[in-house]
């Protein structure tokens, strides 16, 4: 029987190269080659169906994204069995164009980051000089000059990989976008992976009304969820960056790690338009805000208005974590619960995929594991989706059909195979 593997081949991202060498190579040879640079997890050679000879074309993946990026510097281009070989870094599957560092190889260069508001230049060049040579550091000010973010460019991709594995956590360092050529789009400005949208677009929306007909006069307001490791005055720039902004109220306690502010406009549509743009936003990374439209007189904020899943007539059933007391709501009849079975083989995945954003992972894992033998649940950081693996095929199938399209906490839930059944 063929198994499940636990290795994600996109896990650290840009840990995995794509090798193009001769026909005759072989599996010691490219060993020999790589592993100078790091611990290497994996090697897949590519064959022919037909006649089962090796095509020359081979992944390498990498422990960490800094070793790949090493060995593709380094390898890239040098002569093995009489021809040169070509090294990049492989393209994760449903990449965007813009995303082929092979066209784009300074997208592997810049990283962003979240700094304080006396941050300099000087300061940054010197810190992240430690993981490589620094080339390029932008500060990106909001309207009232309070700084907010950074892009740091380096010579090389594998000083910017080895910053984002070391820099510390309060940076919240994740890899920028690929710029923009010149003569396209050119009032976007740099975004991080996991934003959804760039300051600069928010001044420009082609799907919201043109902002020459912003009118003054009038309230609206919007309530804004967000975690609290966001600084309260980065959260009034963000908003402040839409016209017609008016003001931030003071954030609320809302439970351990969330809290809850009112923003109000001078209009409905900027109102609208903040809402449309942000809601969702990914700020800081791993973080999402969870934006609502009201437009009715209200206190500065009503926290019960993000009591997600109160009302058993719109949420559904209530059901509680037995591991943390955690109480949650979902449109699905859930079987009791049922115990985990971790040191079993996996032979059915799951892609549970949630819009906007997750719920907490212990929840999931409640959930997907009432429906029997499951090996774990896996939610990778910040992000809005996840897998749920089972030991045994027909209980996969059982959570297949009963979860799709479900509501938990009034998130919506897709689930599909990512496995096919394996053969015995």
């Amino acid at each position: 029987m063929s198994h499940y593997s636990r290795t994600n081949e996109n896990d650290p991202p840009n840990s995995r190269l794509f090798v193009l060498t001769t026909k005759d190579i072989t599996d010691d040879d490219l060993r020999a080659e790589f592993e100078p640079f790091g611990n290497i997890e994996r090697i897949t050679n590519l064959k022919d169906k037909s006649t089962n000879e090796y095509k020359g074309v081979s992944f390498i993946k990498f422990a960490k994204s800094s070793q790949a990026c090493l060995a593709m510097e380094e390898l890239h281009g040098k002569i093995l069995n009489g021809r040169p070989m070509k090294v990049i870094i492989a393209q994760a599957q449903g990449q965007q164009k813009e995303h082929n560092f092979e066209e784009n190889p300074e997208g592997l260069m810049r990283i962003f980051i979240l700094v304080d508001s006396n941050a300099t230049r000087e300061s940054l060049t010197t810190k992240f000089s430690a993981f490589g040579e620094v080339t390029d550091v932008r500060i990106v000010n909001s309207r009232n000059n309070a700084r907010v973010c950074a892009f740091i460019k380096f010579e090389k991709a594998s000083s910017a990989a080895l910053a984002l594995e070391l820099c510390e956590d309060h940076y919240k360092a994740v890899l920028a976008e690929p710029q923009t050529p010149k003569g396209s789009r050119k009032r976007e400005i740099e975004q991080p992976h996991g934003f959804r949208a760039t300051p600069r677009e928010l001044h420009r929306s082609s799907s919201g009304p043109s902002l020459s007909k912003y009118q003054r006069g009038g309230s609206s307001m919007l309530e804004v969820l967000y975690h609290s490791c966001c600084p309260y005055d980065r959260l009034c720039s963000l908003f402040d960056i839409i016209p017609d902004f008016a003001r931030v109220s003071r954030p609320d306690y809302y439970d351990i790690d969330r809290s809850i502010v009112t923003v109000e406009y001078y209009s409905e549509d900027a109102a609208r338009h903040a809402f449309n743009k942000l809601h969702g936003f990914e700020f800081p990374d791993g973080c999402f805000l969870d934006v609502r439209l009201s437009f009715a007189s209200m206190p500065p904020s009503r926290p019960s208005l993000y009591n997600w899943g109160s009302d058993p007539a719109l949420g559904g059933r209530r059901y509680v974590v037995a591991n943390t007391g955690e109480t949650y709501t979902c449109t699905c009849d859930l079987p009791p619960t049922d115990i985990m079975h971790p040191h079993d083989d996996i032979v059915i995945s799951l892609f549970v995929h949630c819009q906007p954003v997750c719920p907490p992972e212990s929840i999931l894992e409640d959930v997907f594991s009432r429906f029997g033998n499951m090996v774990l649940f896996k939610q990778p950081r910040g992000k809005n989706f996840g897998f749920a693996r089972y030991c045994v095929y027909e209980n996969g199938q059982k959570a297949l059909k009963m979860m799709e399209r479900q509501y938990i906490n009034d998130i919506y839930v897709t689930i599909s195979l990512s496995e096919n059944r394996p053969s015995k």
